[in-house]
């Protein structure tokens, strides 16, 4: 059998975390979604309106959204006060985000890369 290596981008910092890091620490968020998000289109597709949603069925956690593009957000008609929304930022920045979520929420439609 052949056994073939797929490249990514992926910084090393990944694969070397500190395990107490991962578990041994507070949850700001009880739910994480990345998704970029620029157009109605997309944000169907992506389940923002079914992440925003689950924000409001649970008004007393916290959430955070990243990847909503600033000129598109002020479309949007109503978004919920425990809901936090960032543009993209870099892959540390990410994986404090991901650290501080109890979950990673990903409601799309559809996902050409077959994650979802």
């Amino acid at each position: 059998a052949m056994v073939f290596t797929i490249p990514n981008v992926t910084s090393p910092y990944f694969y070397n975390l500190d395990t107490k890091r991962l578990f041994d620490r507070e949850r700001k968020y009880m739910g994480i979604c990345v998704s970029n998000v620029s157009n109605w289109r997309s944000y169907k597709v992506k389940g923002i309106d079914r992440f925003i949603a689950l924000a409001e069925a649970h008004p007393f956690e916290k959430f955070i959204w990243i990847g909503g593009k600033q000129d598109f957000l002020s479309q949007i008609n109503r978004l919920p006060s425990n809901l936090t929304v960032l543009p993209f930022c870099t892959q540390d920045m990410l994986l404090s985000y991901y650290l501080d979520a109890v979950y990673v929420v990903q409601l799309s439609r559809f996902e050409s890369f077959g994650i979802a």
